[in-house]
């Protein structure tokens, strides 16, 4: 927004964490940088004692059903810690008595600076390495750190408010080139699947081998479907009249099973676990539990016995969120350290259901070779996979029924469709790199394949197009969505 008569310009912010990596680094120096973070991560206990590059399942260790449910008890408190740490943030603040000494207790709670809760257990335990070693030269460690603060008591107190507003739910803020609504706190990213498969990759890779060169007439192929998806969401309503930022239209196309180069992950555990317990049943048309004829064998899946896996166990990944978050703020990809992109509340209500985020991929990418994500693995049961497709009520939870037809049914015609929009097929050459000049040769591969374009393609009917009109009105998305959202604003005179 530009206000002309004051020539000033208005502008949303970032998560939260878009300036800790300099801030961090002015306070602390060396012992601030993000580099210095991610090779304390590296060396720690937690990171030290969980595999972090697994070429086969024997590599990866095993947890308990007992073990997965104290995780998501421990998850869940630190999900309710957050709120209330919110809540009190705001009561003091419009009572106008948030204090130094407040200040100085957030600041340890986020993990920004020293205080009597041990790192593991702050909010944010990565984002700094305040660990100094017991031996000749702590005492003088502690004062160099005691004398930093001192002497940025205003810029923590800076770092405080961005971190109390990453943890909101409600707010829009800007990210990765969108203005999205936020939701709230995330200390890990999980992803859940519910079989060893042998590779993880974003499902537009999957099945490809060699450069991208050697697999881009596929390439090509996967983006126009998603291209074409994205171009036709603008014929509803609740996509060209969203009032909460930005629509991201990739991320939907991703969570009604368009191939794309992004990987789902997800702050909630619960969401990765029923992913790792459940499959969708296609003759049924819903989710259902694994069962025991699909689990009790190594090769009782046919699909993952063609992928050299193993259907008896699921997979859980693991990311520290505020890591990968401060990764992404310092904006270099020589970190070698892997980030999600937030998706937020979007139309259509699933992306927000499974409190979706996405990481971006290459063909080269395989989140059992990706160090910045844990593996374990769990032995299937028909208990647990029951369990926790109950705890989300059968998938209702993450899987939000009202409207959901026509916009799967989308899905499901573009996905096996050979013909598309010429736009789309552009947009894709595009995204993909292949210049103007080239675009012609392109399309006379795809023909070979029996792959043709149009002018216009029209998916869905008349009837069917207004019927999501009238499912997603304004009244109807407004009771998905927390209360209005508060803007991060900021001010550049």
């Amino acid at each position: 927004m530009i206000m002309e008569n004051e020539k000033q310009h208005l502008f949303i912010v970032g998560d939260g964490f878009e300036r800790l990596p300099e801030r961090l680094t002015e306070v602390y120096g060396e012992r601030g940088t993000v580099r210095r973070a991610i090779a304390h991560f590296f060396a720690s206990s937690e990171a030290r004692g969980s595999c972090r590059y697994a070429e086969t399942l024997d590599d990866i260790p095993e947890i308990t059903h007992a073990e997965i449910k104290m995780c998501i008890e421990r998850q869940n408190a630190f999900q309710k810690w957050a709120m209330d740490i919110v809540d009190q943030y705001d009561k003091r603040a419009r009572d106008h008595e948030l204090a130094a000494e407040d200040y100085q207790q957030l600041s340890a709670i986020l993990g920004i600076c020293p205080g009597p809760t041990e790192a593991e257990d702050t909010l944010f335990p990565h984002l700094v390495d305040l660990d100094i070693p017991i031996g000749e030269g702590r005492a003088e460690e502690d004062k160099k750190i005691d004398a930093a603060i001192a002497n940025h008591t205003r810029l923590i107190e800076m770092m405080v408010d961005s971190l109390i507003d990453s943890l909101r739910n409600g707010q829009i803020f800007h990210s990765y080139g969108r203005d999205l609504y936020s939701q709230g706190y995330a200390r890990y990213y999980f992803r859940g699947e519910n079989a060893y498969n042998r590779t993880s990759k974003a499902s537009l890779f999957r099945g490809m081998s060699g450069s991208v060169s050697d697999n881009l007439e596929e390439l090509l192929i996967g983006e126009t479907k998603a291209s074409e998806f994205a171009i036709y969401l603008n014929n509803f309503n609740c996509i060209t009249s969203w009032p909460y930022g930005d629509v991201f239209h990739g991320a939907i196309a991703q969570h009604y099973g368009i191939r794309t180069s992004g990987i789902d992950v997800t702050p909630n555990l619960e969401t990765a676990l029923f992913f790792a317990c459940c499959r969708y049943d296609n003759e049924d048309g819903k989710w259902r539990p694994l069962r025991s004829d699909e689990i009790e064998k190594k090769y009782s899946r046919p699909s993952i016995e063609k992928r050299g896996g193993d259907s008896r166990y699921g997979i859980l990944f693991s990311e520290p969120a505020d890591l990968a978050n401060l990764v992404c703020a310092a904006n270099d990809p020589r970190l070698g350290f892997s980030y999600a992109v937030p998706i937020g509340y979007q139309p259509f209500f699933r992306c927000q259901s499974q409190h979706g985020y996405l990481v971006f991929s290459h063909p080269a990418h395989d989140l059992f070779l990706d160090r910045s994500f844990a593996k374990v693995k769990f032995r299937h049961s028909e208990e647990l996979c029951q369990w926790i497709f109950e705890r989300m009520d059968g998938g209702e939870k993450i899987y939000p029924r009202k409207g959901e037809k026509e916009i799967s049914l989308l899905a499901e015609k573009i996905n096996s469709s050979n013909c598309f929009s010429r736009a789309a097929f552009m947009n894709a050459a595009q995204r993909l790199g292949i210049p103007a000049a080239q675009t012609d040769e392109y399309e006379q591969r795809l023909k070979t394949r029996n792959i043709l374009l149009v002018e216009k393609k029209d998916w869905l009917t008349a009837e069917q197009i207004e019927m999501v009109n009238k499912t997603y009105t304004p009244e109807t998305v407004e009771k998905y969505l927390p209360d209005h959202p508060s803007l991060r604003l900021g001010f550049c005179i």
